[in-house]
């Protein structure tokens, strides 16, 4: 993906962005788009920043909301968003990615954690249950005293099975929520897309995978809890998606340096001095 936050040019070399949306639902079962607290795969960047208005944005912060352009572009798109949101029951955060306007400008990546107060817990079994009622049976569970992880991957519309999470997806895909989770800078979503790239060109690819770690809260004993949540992740990247999606800005950048270069060059208008 190519950024350039704060981008001037003058308006002689600023063209429109030649659109060329990426069908929805590329790799997921059914074709049919995921939510996450929702945001969705393929929503568009408007409706992602409505969305987010509507969200309890916690006192005294302000969304970060990136705007981008491609270089020699007349327009700016939103590229990331992070938001940190409150209410009676928890804090959290939320990151989004989306592509350019070039591929339509599409959500293809959500980070959103939640740390619930004290009291408030969710109780495991629940939130194990409505995890399953929204998106059936995860791919590998693993559990790790502390936490409860999740896993679904999928590919070509077919969602997976494995024993272990090692053999479900290629690293690239982690690699890529971990970025993501650390926040909206053009540097971690540089990263993102740089990952995607390399989960396209292995043979263990996803075409989307959905990430949910459940953490339990602590004992007196120095143990922990499993029968309650603390706090809970959830990272999803729509691999196939943002892979397409690179490719189309990529070469709507292309065609908009080559228009800047066969652009004629303006005249100067002041009086010649002797």
């Amino acid at each position: 993906m190519l950024f350039f936050q704060g981008s001037s040019v003058s308006k002689e070399l600023a063209f429109d962005v030649g659109v060329e949306d990426v069908e929805p639902g590329i790799g997921l079962p059914d074709r049919k788009p995921i939510d996450i607290f929702g945001f969705y795969t393929g929503m568009k960047g408007d409706a992602v920043l409505a969305r987010i208005k509507a969200m309890p944005i916690a006192p005294d912060e302000s969304p970060f909301i990136g705007m981008a352009q491609l270089q020699y572009a007349r327009d700016t798109y939103l590229a990331v968003a992070n938001v940190r949101t409150e209410d009676k029951d928890s804090r959290g955060k939320l990151v989004v990615l989306l592509s350019s306007n070039a591929s339509g400008n599409q959500l293809v990546g959500i980070y959103r954690d939640l740390h619930f107060r004290k009291g408030r817990e969710a109780g495991t079994a629940g939130y194990l249950g409505a995890i399953e009622e929204k998106y059936g049976k995860s791919s590998v569970t693993e559990e790790r005293g502390s936490e409860t992880e999740l896993l679904y991957g999928y590919r070509d519309g077919e969602k997976l099975r494995a024993d272990t999470k090692a053999d479900l997806c290629n690293l690239s895909l982690g690699s890529a929520m971990s970025a993501l989770s650390s926040g909206a800078t053009g540097r971690s979503s540089g990263r993102v897309f740089q990952e995607v790239r390399n989960n396209a060109k292995h043979e263990n690819r996803c075409s989307a995978m959905i990430r949910i770690i459940l953490h339990h809260p602590p004992t007196n004993t120095g143990r922990f809890n499993p029968n309650s949540v603390k706090s809970v992740q959830i990272s999803f990247i729509d691999a196939d998606r943002a892979f397409l999606a690179y490719q189309r800005d990529v070469a709507a950048q292309k065609e908009l340096q080559e228009r800047a270069l066969d652009a004629p060059l303006p005249e100067g208008t002041g009086k010649p001095k002797l």
